[in-house]
């Protein structure tokens, strides 16, 4: 017997179709309007590493109001408890400052999901088990802080919702985090490239860390992937509050 489907399932599987028929139907308009009257809200998205973890906060609008990235890399990668830890205070101060902000604002919480799968040979199983202990402290951590259970979402599940499909040619210019990140440039032009310069930003959208090189940082691309996470999360949360609008 089939189990029952989760919405945030359903919107994975049928991303495309869900596109393209709110294109040719009033439920675009249903959509917007519920936005419109949504009460403030706060959808933060998570890529969760035991290095360094990503993190954005969009509004019920979609728009980015805080994003950067919370640096672990001076633990051992063993360490889950210091480093489950050092994220939760970090995301502590993130909670403390979006109250000042919007006191009365709803959370949200997404998080990357680490993998759907095990593949014997193709990763160490210590590093596996300790993110996987990484990923469900930080869960129970955002759980207590932001007194809500979070999503969890495989980042190739959110990432193909929005367009983004694993590239086709090895070429770096095209690969995935690259994609991701020009997503995010495509929804904040202006934000992206004021983080991307080497200008003063504000504390709650630090610019971009840059190589010696030049090029981006990977903390720049976790960024961007938990944005991804939480403009997917976001969507969850209106197409869940779509349907019991239906009803």
């Amino acid at each position: 017997m089939a189990g029952k489907s989760t919405p945030s399932t359903t919107l994975r599987r049928n991303g495309a179709r869900i596109r393209k028929a709110l294109e040719v139907c009033d439920l675009a308009e249903y959509a917007q309007r519920l936005v419109r009257r949504s009460s403030p809200l706060r959808v933060l998205g998570l890529d969760v590493n035991t290095n360094s973890t990503g993190f954005a906060v969009v509004t019920e609008r979609g728009r980015v109001c805080r994003w950067g990235h919370i640096p672990t890399a001076q633990f051992s990668s063993a360490d889950v408890m210091q480093i489950g830890g050092a994220v939760d205070e970090f995301l502590a101060n993130v909670h403390a400052a979006e109250l000042e902000q919007q006191p009365d604002a709803q959370w949200v919480v997404g998080i990357e999901a680490f993998m759907r799968m095990f593949r014997s040979g193709r990763f160490h199983n210590a590093g596996i088990f300790q993110l996987a202990q990484l990923n469900g402290i930080v869960s129970f951590a955002c759980w207590k802080r932001f007194n809500v259970l979070p999503l969890h979402t495989h980042p190739s599940a959110a990432r193909g919702f929005f367009g983004l499909s694993a590239p086709t040619t090895k070429s770096k210019k095209n690969s995935v985090k690259h994609q991701v990140m020009g997503f995010l440039e495509k929804q904040e032009p202006e934000l992206t490239q004021a983080a991307g310069q080497y200008t003063k930003t504000s504390e709650a959208l630090p610019s971009f860390e840059r190589m010696r090189t030049g090029a981006l940082a990977d903390s720049a691309f976790d960024i961007a992937d938990a944005y991804v996470i939480a403009a997917y999360t976001r969507c969850v949360h209106f197409q869940t509050q779509l349907q019991r609008w239906k009803l």
